[in-house]
């Protein structure tokens, strides 16, 4: 058995929740690539068995995860068991419970959600978990796994483990001597070729450690372009196909005598010690580790998500009017309504309304708690909720969804406003489109006028050939005779000369 926490954690809750429990999911080959067919269109398969929920309310948790006010607004992960472990149903709850009393130390169950659906489709068992990353009375950020939490919940891992002889993922025994990576089935064959020439130079002779491994790559004409302490990248030359290679064999103390102690580890688990690394631990050591983890975060999730009994929480209602009130642990002070515990005091009117409570509604009576008529429209709001969540967390979800509703209301009549200034200009559209058409249709009268007169003019300048040859004559004849008389007085002025 072994536990893991997904990257993944933003955005709203529909994608991790409806992954849980959803009936039909992607198809995937052995190498992790999603299949497609023929035309490229994505295959689906069904889910057999289907989902179970084990503990929690789908619709509660998507809610949660939605109304969560920070970037990372959940925590998803699955417990998941070796195909050999097959646990029964109440050793299934057992992990949950020990997962929760880590995960949740010192919270009350009011103070945090969590959903826990059965996958068995994959022919083992897998406890998948998906929980809002926020503390439920104070809203506060809440990570489930912060960092370095590998150590917590590997202690947890390694107790339930040793309780009920699961396999450990930490075995040597299962140990392999390659490393299966997700790629396509192409690249994937590839680097199974090349992972099989260097373990059969291996069972050869020619390497005998990592050194002359390096060097029977770079003679045979690969590029080794980077050394890890536990990984080589092989590359081949001309082109960019690369591959990092990891596994014990690319380890940089790794020698065949070390492979063939695992192999012979292998054979003879039962009958060695080393086999089973939780054998060296005792029950005792391992739920003391565990214990110590728990008291750990248990401390400083209380110190975090509590308040001090003598604390006074001040604001002002809807009203104006400023109160005090003693309060003690949210998890068990949100929401009481108690007379005794308010007093009122009159306001100024310049005093900033610092209302530490927006959304409670004390009414008429300064003390009074929510009213039966208050709480009438929301009563099925309550009973759609399941029974076992107390009235405490009942009450905040109900004051969510008020939250929500008036989101929505402000949403409609933003939409009525857009509607209208979108009609008005529509309304201003289509007239300025009538006016542009008039317009058009006298510009187009206009220049169907200018070439009627075109034509008109151009009929005309046909019609009377011989009135233009005439003016054409008389233009001659004037300059001729101007021509003339220029001739005649140069010749007077040369007569005294003779």
């Amino acid at each position: 058995m072994l536990i893991k926490f997904f990257s993944n954690g933003q955005g709203g809750g529909a994608a991790p929740v409806n992954y849980l429990i959803a009936r039909n999911v992607l198809a995937y080959d052995d190498s992790r690539n999603i299949v497609h067919s023929s035309d490229g269109k994505t295959l689906m398969k069904r889910r057999d068995p289907l989902p179970e929920i084990v503990s929690g309310n789908p619709d509660l948790t998507r809610m949660l995860i939605d109304c969560c006010r920070h970037k990372w607004s959940y925590r998803a992960g699955v417990v998941s068991f070796a195909k050999g472990d097959n646990p029964t149903e109440e050793q299934q709850l057992k992990v949950i419970n020990t997962f929760e009393t880590l995960g949740f130390a010192g919270l009350e169950p009011e103070q945090y959600n969590i959903l826990w659906v059965r996958h068995s489709h994959e022919d083992r068992i897998e406890l998948h978990f998906c929980t809002p990353r926020q503390e439920l009375t104070t809203g506060n950020s809440f990570n489930i796994a912060p960092p370095g939490y590998f150590k917590p919940f590997d202690a947890c891992r390694d107790l339930m483990n040793k309780k009920y002889g699961w396999a450990d993922p930490e075995d040597t025994s299962r140990t392999r001597e390659r490393k299966v990576v997700s790629e396509s089935p192409a690249r994937a064959q590839t680097r199974e070729q090349l992972q099989d020439w260097i373990e059969e130079m291996i069972v050869a002779g020619a390497i005998n450690n990592r050194s002359e491994m390096i060097a029977l790559l770079k003679k045979s004409g690969f590029l080794v372009p980077r050394e890890g302490k536990k990984y080589i990248s092989i590359a081949i030359p001309d082109s960019e196909i690369r591959f990092r290679m990891k596994g014990p064999i690319y380890h940089e103390t790794w020698t065949p005598e070390v492979t063939l102690e695992r192999r012979l580890n292998r054979e003879n688990d039962e009958d060695e010690a080393s086999a089973n690394r939780l054998d060296r631990y005792r029950d005792e050591e391992l739920r003391a580790r565990y214990q110590e983890h728990v008291e750990r975060r248990k401390k400083y999730n209380r110190k975090r998500y509590s308040q001090s009994k003598n604390e006074m929480a001040a604001g002002t209602d809807e009203r104006g009017r400023v109160y005090s009130q003693t309060v003690g642990n949210p998890a068990e002070e949100y929401g009481r309504r108690d007379e005794k515990n308010f007093q009122y005091q009159d306001m100024e009117p310049d005093q900033p309304n610092n209302n530490m409570f927006p959304s409670l509604d004390l009414g008429a009576n300064p003390a009074n708690q929510l009213t039966d008529k208050q709480r009438e429209p929301h009563n099925d709001e309550y009973r759609k909720l399941p029974a076992t969540i107390d009235d405490t967390t009942r009450e905040r979800v109900t004051q969510i969804r008020r939250r929500i509703d008036s989101i929505h209301g402000r949403a409609n009549n933003f939409s009525k406003q857009f509607h209208r200034l979108l009609d008005s200009s529509v309304s201003s559209a289509r007239s300025i489109s009538y006016s542009l058409s008039q317009l058009s249709k006298s510009v187009q009268h206009g220049i169907d006028w200018l070439g009627k007169r075109t034509k008109q003019s151009t009929a005309h300048r046909h019609a009377e050939p011989s009135h233009r040859r005439t003016e054409t004559a008389f233009s001659g004849r004037f300059v001729a005779i101007i021509l003339q008389r220029e001739k005649r007085k140069q010749e007077r002025e040369r007569e005294p000369e003779r």
